[in-house]
């Protein structure tokens, strides 16, 4: 809009560098976006591993005060 206005080479330059600008913050969002979702299910796994190993430990603990009991 700037050289529109202003119809000078300096004008032109900032408004290409204002558009360069843009499409480069629109790639960052979208590479941030794919990350912060890779690291969500990253964080899902991590959550039902763990669980899992708690019913584990679980089952493995009341097992041996069976086996104490006995």
């Amino acid at each position: 809009m700037l050289s529109a206005v202003l119809r000078s080479d300096v004008a032109i330059r900032v408004s290409i560098r204002i558009m360069d600008t843009f499409v480069e913050m629109r790639k960052y969002m979208a590479n941030t976006s794919l990350l912060y979702e890779r690291l969500n299910a990253m964080e899902v796994r991590q959550i039902n591993y763990q669980t899992e190993t708690v019913g584990i430990i679980k089952d493995i603990l009341q097992r041996l005060e069976l086996e104490t009991e006995k």
